[in-house]
């Protein structure tokens, strides 16, 4: 089985509303699909694989930062129509910009976008979600 090129993946954020009351935590999912078949090795551990930034285009949340020690993940296999969920993570619309260390206070109402932040993908397509009143 061929390796992935990076220009062979692409890394696609979507959330599972378009929009959230202030009680309601943000669940983005992170998938990464191919258009040939290869394999590539996904990395384990970290801070997520997905940030949150404002409408300027600054991150104000990723998942906060666990350092330590995690294993090699196995290789996985993607073809043309096959979708590989990343990540899945749970946003309760706190600040915590990176490096996040400490959750802040809740974020002010507007939009925003999840964006993946996958190293292995070359492509990357945000999900844009508004935070309501």
């Amino acid at each position: 089985m061929p390796d992935c090129a990076p220009a062979d993946l692409t890394a696609t954020a979507t959330t599972d509303r378009a929009s959230y009351n202030p009680s309601t935590n943000v669940v983005i999912t992170v998938t990464i699909t191919s258009g040939r078949r290869c394999q590539f090795q996904p990395t384990y551990g970290g801070s997520g694989d997905a940030v949150v930034d404002d409408a300027g285009g600054h991150p104000i949340w990723e998942r906060e930062r666990l350092f330590g020690v995690y294993p090699v993940a196995p290789y996985v296999i993607v073809a043309p129509g096959q979708r590989y969920v990343d990540d899945t993570e749970t946003w309760n619309q706190h600040s915590c910009p990176p490096p996040c260390r400490q959750q802040g206070g809740i974020v002010a109402r507007g939009r925003y976008r999840a964006v993946p932040r996958v190293s292995y993908a070359g492509t990357t397509v945000p999900a844009t979600f508004t935070l309501t009143t």
